[in-house]
């Protein structure tokens, strides 16, 4: 069981061999009781540093030594406890020392005289009198004298708060060699800095400092040897960053080292986190007792230094932080020396002309960020800062690495919950990680088991945060370009997937891979806006090698030169592209398509008739040569066969090419007026679960009810919006100008 703040319930051995830095003062203290004469002019003492910088461990050991050392025969040691508070007056302190006496030598005789005093002295100074009296005359009978181990002195003191008192304290402490108080402080308190006070200059003053970074391996050595880990000096020689990270985030503080090591010692990566969290918590009462013993003007420098340091890592200023907390630079400028002199802040330049202070304990600042963050991200943001300095890129990576191997057997087992917490907990990973190229290997391997699991929409939501994270640079032009392929997978607005392609080219260098003039090419198509998607398509074949991947372009080209009706290259391309893969059944659909082009109406109806014989019924060109005829059909104003067409295909599973081609069908119809038969179809569809974004759509430009979209998933949502502002634009263009082209509708083959 580990005792961070209450060393003395540890055993003497246990504080014997983590006792580390602090030696030179206890030889120190030990030469001044030797040197110690009879009788008045006795040396007192003071220890000044921040909590948990060891003072209580110094008391131990001063105390343990005197136990085991000749030093026992002159001297008993009387420990007060750690606080206080019942003391608030001069007599008060020498009761409780009496008190304290008594319980250590176990004397029940002198805690009755001392209870019968307590009630028969009602006054402060007759009080007094009557415990130094029985003190002496005690220490007088067995011939020793005594020593007080008085923690929080300032503490006392503030609570005595009477100067009166403070001199009689004085008084007893100057005039008898019988007592030698040794006292710690948090910080130089009034008593002691005001030379008009009745302590001014009294103590013969010990400052403890940080741990440096030798000191604290050192500690933490001893501390692992405790735990039987003998190979630990050999780990720690092979990861000295570590002991640099432990060193800055504590400030050397011996208390924070060995809570850091507790959580940190053996601990797997992933449980960090959960570690740090835990321990930020359980120094909640270090950090609040500490800011709590400041003036209020004091607290407010150090809210601000600690707000902002969290938040940018820089120090200030005494103009800026002035500025912020409306004191004059003067006021906070003599408030920084007293709070640097006490071990809160530091100044992190030493040679500048002004100077920028900063928290003394990075630790502080991590804690304050956790407790007090105004957002999620800004509130973790401690732990990136943590592993940033405690683990190195290859580490970070190996991690991440893991991590999404963990993901991809989440997702398969079906624990979406568990999946998307890691998943968190890799974002911050990925955020620590300093070196550019691994940061985007991480990032897609985070994003990869989403994808493959078909999570698209919580791959969006982490692009979302990353992008939100990160700074201009090369790694968020990489997360543009992520995000423009889940968004095009998503059906998010073409114009937003375009602006994030444009985003990305600005590390790719004008457009300079082939996806992105694949992506871009593939969003102008659903814009219509034909001829800079083919010259964007043009651009990406120029980079394509493989047969799949110019295949997948020529059919971007082939819709952008039909919707450019330029039919001579666009049966060129049909030609080319049966050729490159015959089997396809997109290709031979579009074939079909772009031979009637040209041809009218009636002369493409009955050709389509003709080559329906030729497809059974399970032949997989059938469903778009019935939507070809469909169309023709109620062109010619035919709406009994338009829809008995329709009636063969509602029973059928379309591929996605077939139910894209129906929605263009739909599009042509409206351009032609045809708008009764065009309800009667889509009413016809009934819940057809491919065509149910296109009954939606016109459901909503009839209603004009947004719940009808607002319902719906996203995923699904985007493809109605998409159908939606088709069939709007159609509309009223249908308005302007009736008739045109009845095959006009095969530019929309888009996605084919």
């Amino acid at each position: 069981m580990e005792f961070f703040y209450n060393p003395d319930a540890l055993s003497p051995e246990r504080i014997k061999h983590t006792f580390v830095a602090r030696q030179w003062v206890l030889d120190d203290l030990i030469g001044i009781l030797q040197k110690q004469r009879e009788g008045a002019g006795v040396q007192h003492v003071l220890i000044v540093a921040p909590r948990g910088m060891g003072k209580t461990t110094v008391f131990l050991m001063l105390g343990f030594y005197v136990e085991e050392s000749p030093l026992k025969e002159e001297w008993q040691v009387v420990r007060f406890r750690e606080e206080s508070y019942s003391i608030t007056d001069a007599g008060e302190f020498w009761m409780e020392a009496i008190r304290q006496l008594s319980l250590t030598v176990a004397d029940r005789d002198l805690e009755a005289q001392r209870i019968k005093l307590a009630a028969d002295c009602r006054a402060s100074g007759e009080l007094e009198s009557a415990m130094v009296a029985l003190l002496k005359d005690w220490a007088r009978q067995h011939r020793t004298r005594l020593l007080l181990l008085v923690e929080n002195f300032d503490e006392i003191l503030s609570q005595i708060h009477s100067e009166e008192e403070s001199s009689r304290l004085r008084n007893v402490l100057m005039n008898d060699g019988t007592v030698m108080l040794i006292a710690s402080a948090t910080s130089f308190f009034e008593e002691t800095r005001g030379y008009n006070k009745p302590l001014y200059n009294f103590f013969k003053v010990y400052n403890l400092e940080g741990l440096s970074q030798e000191q604290t391996e050192e500690l933490l050595c001893r501390r692992a040897e405790l735990d039987g880990n003998r190979d630990f000096r050999e780990y720690l020689k092979a990861n000295a960053g570590r002991v640099r990270a432990l060193s800055h985030f504590t400030g050397g503080n011996p208390r924070l080292v060995l809570m850091l090591y507790a959580v940190l010692a053996g601990a797997k990566l992933v449980e960090v986190k959960t570690g740090l969290e835990k321990l930020l918590d359980e120094v909640t009462p270090y950090f609040k007792a500490k800011t709590e013993l400041l003036a209020p003007q004091q607290r407010k420098i150090l809210d601000q230094i600690a707000r902002e340091s969290a938040r940018t890592s820089e120090g200030q200023s005494p103009t800026v932080i002035a500025q912020a907390i409306r004191l004059t630079p003067n006021q906070v400028s003599s408030q920084l020396q007293r709070m640097a002199k006490a071990g809160y802040v530091r100044a992190v330049n030493v040679r500048g002309r002004t100077a920028y202070y900063t928290l003394s304990e990075p630790l502080f600042a991590l804690w304050y960020q956790m407790r007090f963050g105004r957002e999620a991200r800004e509130r973790m943001q401690w732990l990136v800062e943590f592993l940033r300095a405690w683990y190195d890129n290859s580490e970070l990576g190996t991690e991440t690495e893991r991590l999404a191997r963990r993901l991809t057997e989440l997702f398969a087992a079906g624990q979406r919950q568990e999946a998307h917490e890691a998943a968190e907990y890799g974002t911050f990973l990925i955020n620590a990680m300093t070196h550019l190229p691994a940061r985007v290997r991480g990032i897609i391997g985070l994003i990869k088991p989403h994808i493959t699991a078909g999570e698209w929409q919580s791959a969006l939501q982490l692009l979302n945060a990353q992008i939100g994270s990160e700074p201009d640079g090369p790694v968020i032009s990489s997360l543009y370009l992520l995000r423009a392929v889940v968004g095009r997978t998503l059906s998010a607005p073409p114009a937003d997937v375009l602006l994030d392609i444009g985003r990305a080219s600005q590390l790719f260098g004008a457009l300079g891979v082939g996806v992105l003039w694949q992506l871009k090419a593939e969003q102008l198509l659903r814009l219509d806006r034909f001829e800079e998607a083919l010259e964007a398509a043009d651009r990406a074949l120029e980079m394509k090698e493989t047969p799949a991947d110019r295949s997948e372009v020529q059919k971007m080209r082939l819709i952008a030169v039909v919707g450019l009706r330029r039919w001579t290259e666009a049966r060129a391309l049909i030609t080319e592209l049966a050729q490159m893969n015959a089997d396809d059944p997109t290709i031979k659909l579009m074939t079909v398509v772009v031979t009637q082009a040209g041809r009218g109406v009636e002369e493409v109806d009955q050709s389509l008739q003709t080559d329906l014989q030729g497809y059974p019924e399970k032949h997989p060109l059938r469903p778009g040569i019935l939507i070809l005829l469909t169309l023709t059909s109620a062109l010619l104003d035919d709406e009994g066969r338009s829809l008995a067409y329709w009636r063969e295909l509602s029973d059928q599973h379309l591929s996605p090419e077939s139910a894209r081609l129906f929605v263009d069908a739909i599009v042509a119809l409206i351009q032609n007026g045809k708008t009764a038969v065009v309800k009667k179809l889509i009413a016809q569809s009934g819940d057809h679960r491919q065509l149910f974004p296109l009954r939606l759509a016109y459901q909503y430009l009839e209603t004009r009810d947004r719940d009808l979209v607002e319902k719906l998933s996203p995923e699904v949502r985007g493809v109605v919006q998409e159908i939606a502002e088709r069939l709007e634009t159609t509309t009223a263009k249908s308005r302007l100008h009736q008739g045109g082209d009845g095959l006009q509708f095969v530019v929309h083959l888009k996605g084919v």
